[in-house]
């Protein structure tokens, strides 16, 4: 179900009993939209989660800007502020790559429930063994970085090695056609801006996961954020990137309920008479 808060599209799924305290916020990666957490989506919301994931500015139907190169990494915060406000509690947010990164910045801010954290995309400024992969370090990608231009989706062969390595190639090419251009400004940020880590971590409980055959998030990345948050770690053995695919989606949703679960304990669960 298509709905927008703040001139942001967010796709909406309601189970048929809302059974959580919280609802989940998705937010996407670099070239992506919310089509990307549909597997995982559905997989959440058959379990009674009710799931929010939202379009960042300058994606179809969302907010509109007069050209997507120049929209700075604040930008998108503000965006997953906007929207995290307006729903009916803090919500669980679930962030991949670029995603990921977004939901550190905005944490001290929104105070969710939790925070889930897939492959993450970090600035090179937060640690010397932070490293960006190729797809962002090409030189194909410096008009776009340097002039605030549309930085357009990696062609097939880089996209394949890098974002959807382990999936079946029918797969790949599907998801490839989907990619759309994002913001040489917040790529150059993360190559070359001096963003400071956030000086207050919020205090919820952190799941950063990752995938052992991963080429955009590497392990340093992954630690990084496992120390700095005293969160726990899952990895997920010859997956890459792309683990919002169907296949294994089903069981990172599953995995992620349990954890969630474990971890809020009775406060998450909705009482039997205030199930929507």
């Amino acid at each position: 179900m298509e709905r927008y808060l703040a001139s942001l599209r967010v796709d909406v799924s309601i189970p048929e009993r809302i059974k959580f305290t919280a609802p989940c916020l998705f937010l996407h990666s670099l070239w992506c939209g919310s089509w990307m957490w549909q597997a995982m989506i559905g997989a959440l919301c058959h379990r009674g989660w009710e799931c929010w994931a939202l379009d960042l500015r300058g994606r179809p139907g969302s907010r509109p800007v007069p050209t997507v190169g120049t929209i700075q990494l604040e930008d998108y915060a503000e965006d997953v502020i906007d929207v995290a406000r307006a729903l009916w509690a803090p919500p669980v947010i679930c962030g991949h790559g670029l995603g990921a990164l977004l939901a550190v910045l905005t944490a001290s801010v929104i105070q969710p429930r939790a925070l889930v954290l897939l492959g993450p995309l970090l600035p090179r400024s937060w640690g010397s063994g932070i490293r960006l992969p190729f797809p962002l370090t090409s030189l194909a990608v410096v008009p776009a970085v340097l002039w605030n231009r549309p930085l357009r989706p990696p062609r097939f062969s880089v996209a394949r090695d890098f974002l959807f390595n382990t999936l079946p190639a029918t797969l790949q090419a599907q998801l490839h056609q989907q990619l759309q251009p994002d913001s040489g400004a917040v790529v150059r940020t993360l190559a070359h801006g001096q963003l400071p880590f956030p000086d207050r971590l919020p205090r919820c409980p952190t799941l950063v996961v990752h995938g052992s055959a991963d080429r955009m998030s590497s392990p340093a990345v992954a630690q990084f954020l496992v120390s700095s948050y005293q969160a726990d770690y899952r990895q997920y053995p010859h997956h890459g990137h792309w683990l919002t695919a169907s296949g294994v989606a089903e069981q990172l949703a599953a995995d992620v309920h349990r954890w969630l679960i474990h971890n809020l304990g009775e406060s998450l669960l909705m009482p039997p008479e205030d199930e929507g």
